[in-house]
């Protein structure tokens, strides 16, 4: 075929009406041809044209060379039809029929100084079978190399295909055969696939579809269907190669892939820790997956996990322990360690485990890393470290009340015993002056006694929270006074300048007449208690915030202010036990400061060392309205 377009491109490139034939068709040694017009007659023959040597020579028409079949007949039915080429197989009689061989012709119209002629190249059938040989070998190879081809020409339709692109259609040849490649293809393309196609083919481009087949028997195969366009040189002509890869495997293998991937997924999200994991290759460590926990406590979009970058995430304390512990893994046998982790700007505690699986295949390294919330356990420990610091306060507390009730209780019974003892020595001796003041001592002794176990009463009925009020409209002043003319001896016995400062001379509140008076005599014994020298106050006013206060202020020694609420405490002085320096339970100041807040107002305490304590009370004032007469 190549040597028949040699000449008939040698024949159409040259001026036909100044050449010679020879000239035109044998610039070069072309092979065996012979030029004959429309009635068989031969007006040129190459030079080394095999009818010289096996006919005789000076033969006119090609009618003289016996052909089967019959090489004139076929010139007569080409004349006459719209045949323009023609290929056929034929024997050639030579030397008076002695000799036969076989030839193949290609026959071409040709205009050559405006005559039609036909142009006839022959070949021995050896190279001819030669070449067959080549195309039944490379189609022997298609098929056995299990390759499906199918080749469409310039029309877009069907003229080669192997038998297992037939098995893929589960069509015959005959089905298939001369049809366009769309109509071949319908069965596996969508409207908008077909547009595609057509396009693909009418831009000379690749195209490529995976189609899905569904055999009888129920199960699925997938194949790779791949057209390129592949141009033809010598007949200037395209045509389109499609083959098929059988990717069956490939895709269930995929399949099963993104199954075990899912179910991957859904159990690592179904752990109630957050879990991810990092690969490490080449000294690189990426983010690789992570569940839904892990994404919420570090606010990250499901969405663009797989661009993550985990510096860019967590805070820089989570990533020092798990870049740490890596290290260690890595320059140890250890295999799991964990550590603690207080998440930034919240109040979430993790454990940090990390351990690791070996991928020694790709030469990779998976850690696995994941965030226990031990949030409660953090706080339920904390809660037991308060409360047993708090019961070690308490022990501490009950003994030092044991020891202050014991000293309490026991100093005025033994003094109460040697002042029974004096009684007795000074009755036998008639002696009753003597009988007369440890009487007295006694008295007080016993009133002591009495009025530690009333506050001890009292204490107990305030915290059991059971505390009855009896509430009136009453002017505190007159209970200021009545408080200060019952303990100006104990002052004057001190030389304590012991004064009162009424300000208003009434000032109303509704309060509980015995309680409220009871914490002014805590709080005045109290003061002259504490009290070495100097002065003791008592004033009453109304503030600016229209409220009846009341300021008790003395000149002792002071408290420091580290102890000023351990004082608000029950059994509770500024020493103590062992270092006290003043008698009392303790009891006065926490009575009073309880009452208060019960009774609606205010406690308010401020004390200097080696200066003195000032105790402010406030309570809403009311208009005057004289229920009361005292």
């Amino acid at each position: 075929m190549n040597t028949v377009s040699r000449l008939l491109n040698n024949i159409t490139d040259k001026r036909m009406d100044v050449l010679s034939a020879d000239q035109i068709v044998n610039p070069t040694k072309n092979g065996n041809f012979i030029i004959v017009d429309e009635e068989g007659m031969i007006q040129y023959k190459s030079d080394d044209c095999f009818i010289d040597f096996y006919v005789e020579n000076n033969i006119k028409s090609i009618s003289e060379i016996q052909t089967d079949p019959d090489l004139t007949l076929i010139l007569k039915g080409m004349k006459y039809n719209k045949t323009e080429r023609l290929s056929i197989e034929l024997l050639i009689y030579f030397l008076n029929n002695t000799e036969v061989k076989d030839y193949v012709v290609q026959i071409s119209k040709i205009t050559l100084l405006k005559k039609k002629l036909f142009l006839l190249f022959f070949e021995e059938n050896k190279e001819y079978k030669v070449f067959e040989n080549k195309i039944n070998t490379l189609q022997f190879a298609l098929e056995k190399g299990n390759i499906p081809v199918l080749i469409a020409d310039e029309d877009y339709k069907t003229k080669y295909i192997t038998q297992n692109f037939e098995e893929i259609f589960d069509k015959n040849i005959e089905d298939l055969y001369d049809r366009p490649l769309s109509e071949v293809l319908i069965d596996f393309l969508k409207e908008s696939d077909e547009s595609i196609l057509l396009h693909a083919i009418e831009s000379k481009s690749v195209w490529s579809k995976v189609i899905n087949l569904k055999k009888p028997n129920g199960t699925n195969s997938f194949y790779d269907i791949n057209m390129t366009p592949v141009f033809d040189s010598a007949l200037g002509t395209w045509n389109y190669i499609l083959s098929a890869y059988n990717i069956t495997d490939h895709i269930l293998k995929n399949r099963t892939l993104k199954k075990s991937e899912a179910r991957l997924r859904a159990i690592i999200n179904n752990i109630s820790d957050g879990l991810f994991v990092l690969r490490k290759q080449k000294n690189e460590l990426t983010f690789e997956i992570g569940n839904d926990i892990f994404f919420e406590l570090f606010n990250i979009g499901t969405k663009d996990y797989e661009q993550i970058k985990i510096d860019d995430y967590l805070d820089p304390k989570a990533l020092e322990i798990i870049n740490d512990s890596i290290s260690v893994i890595e320059t140890s046998k250890v295999k799991y360690l964990t550590d603690n982790y207080h998440q930034t700007g919240t109040d979430k505690h993790f454990e940090i485990s990390t351990t690791f699986v070996e991928d020694k295949l790709d030469e990779e390294r998976f850690y696995i890393i994941t965030l226990h919330d031990i949030t409660a356990k953090e706080k339920y420990e904390r809660h037991l470290e308060s409360a047993y610091v708090k019961e070690k306060e308490l022990n501490r507390l009950k003994t030092l009340i044991l020891h202050n009730m014991s000293h309490e209780l026991r100093t005025p019974a033994n003094a109460m015993m040697g002042y029974t003892e004096i009684i007795e020595d000074a009755i036998n001796e008639k002696d009753y002056e003597t009988v007369s003041q440890i009487s007295t001592s006694v008295k007080e002794i016993l009133g002591k006694l009495i009025n530690l176990f009333s506050n001890i009463i009292e204490l107990a009925g305030i915290e059991s929270g059971e505390y009855e009020l009896d509430i009136v409209r009453i002017n505190c002043n007159q209970v200021l006074q009545s408080v200060y003319n019952k303990r100006i001896d104990d002052a004057e016995r001190k030389n304590l300048n012991f004064v009162i400062d009424t300000k208003d001379r009434s000032l109303f509140i509704k309060t509980d007449w015995v309680k409220f008076e009871k914490i002014i005599c805590e709080l005045v014994d109290n003061a002259i208690k504490f009290t070495s020298e100097g002065s003791v106050k008592i004033e009453s006013y109304l503030n600016e915030l229209n409220e009846a206060e009341i300021k008790i202020t003395d000149t002792g020694n002071g408290i420091e202010d580290s102890c000023l609420k351990k004082i608000l405490e029950p059994f509770q002085q500024e020493d103590e036990f062992y270092t006290r320096r003043y008698e009392g339970s303790g009891l006065g100041i926490t009575i009073s400061y309880k009452l208060t807040s019960i009774l609606g107002g205010k406690f308010f305490i401020e004390s200097r060392k080696k200066v003195g304590t000032v105790i402010k009370l406030t309570f809403p004032s009311v208009s005057p309205k004289p229920t009361i007469e005292l």
